[in-house]
């Protein structure tokens, strides 16, 4: 499979993953003299983070959010009880979110859609159905993405599942959710999908990185991510590195000036504007890029040095 054939496969298969917040591509601001910098568009990246924004659908927006639910991290009996709580109490609101099914999005992938999703309660239930339900990785994922559209805190669940998911697919959809985590949960989740068997899990991980507050606790994960053998992967990481202005990491990143993948040139390049466009004006792989055979690369340089 060539670069451009992997790009819209993780696509396809992230499109349903990353629409959880409806948050634009590049989650940090950019300070006014990267502005300067850094005028040309971001090289398309592989996972399209607000496809399907959830507040783009009118029937989910036909309820606003209830109180957000809080998950504990011995979550799984927390899930049992409310379940029966929110049975016993609620027999209507159990039966509606129980018989929830996906429909297939225009992009192919499947998703569900409600006004109940709405309801923290719904969060318990949905995982409830995530552990017992015998469905298809496909189906299985709807349900994540379902359970992160409550609001509810699906870091403890999160951690667990990562680590018993067999299906890539379903792991992505899990990884995904870890932007709207705390600080603790996005962190620890973002750093064991880093070490993902999976390159579509892994490349996940390294985009959702970038949303993470702390993003100092992510410096090493990300960097050993700079050495990863998919050209995706290294992309995102440097990106990630770049948006929190990982100072630590400028060795790396300009060797991976030299990176035979133009994405990745260019993703090291912007990554170095960020964190210090003085010191990156400076560098000697500066003259080489303004000469690169790939037309981003060769823009971003000499977008770059222009004085």
């Amino acid at each position: 499979m060539n670069s451009l054939q992997h790009s819209r496969a993780l696509g396809v298969t992230l499109g349903l993953a990353l629409g959880l917040t409806g948050v634009a591509c590049d989650p940090a601001p950019r300070a006014p003299e990267e502005a300067a910098v850094e005028l040309e568009p971001e090289a398309p990246a592989p996972v399209e983070l607000a496809q399907h924004d959830p507040s783009n659908s009118e029937t989910d927006a036909a309820a606003p959010p209830t109180e957000r639910a809080r998950t504990p991290e011995d979550w799984r009996p927390w899930v049992e009880a409310e379940v029966t709580k929110i049975r016993d109490a609620d027999p209507d609101f159990y039966g509606a979110i129980r018989a929830l099914s996906p429909t297939e999005t225009r992009a192919g992938s499947l998703r569900i859609v409600d006004p109940a999703l709405h309801d923290a309660r719904a969060l318990p239930l949905l995982l409830d159905r995530l552990l017992h339900e015998a469905r298809a990785p496909e189906y299985r994922a709807a349900l994540v993405d379902a359970a992160a559209r409550t609001g509810g805190d699906l870091g403890p669940p999160v951690l667990d599942l990562l680590a018993e998911e067999r299906e890539p697919q379903v792991r992505v959809v899990l990884v995904a959710t870890l932007r709207r985590a705390d600080v603790k949960h996005a962190t620890l989740g973002v750093t064991r999908a880093l070490q993902d068997r999976d390159p579509q899990v892994r490349t996940t991980a390294a985009q959702v990185a970038g949303y993470v507050k702390d993003g100092a606790a992510l410096t090493a994960p990300l960097q050993a991510a700079l050495d990863d053998r998919e050209v995706s992967v290294r992309s995102m990481a440097a990106r990630a590195l770049g948006i929190h202005e990982l100072a630590e990491a400028t060795p790396k990143l300009t060797a991976l000036l030299a990176d035979d993948a133009p994405e990745v040139r260019l993703a090291a390049l912007r990554a170095l504007g960020r964190v210090d466009p003085a010191s990156a004006r400076e560098l000697p792989q500066l003259q080489t890029l303004r000469a690169d055979p790939d037309p981003r690369v060769k823009r971003a340089a000499e977008k770059l040095a222009a004085p």
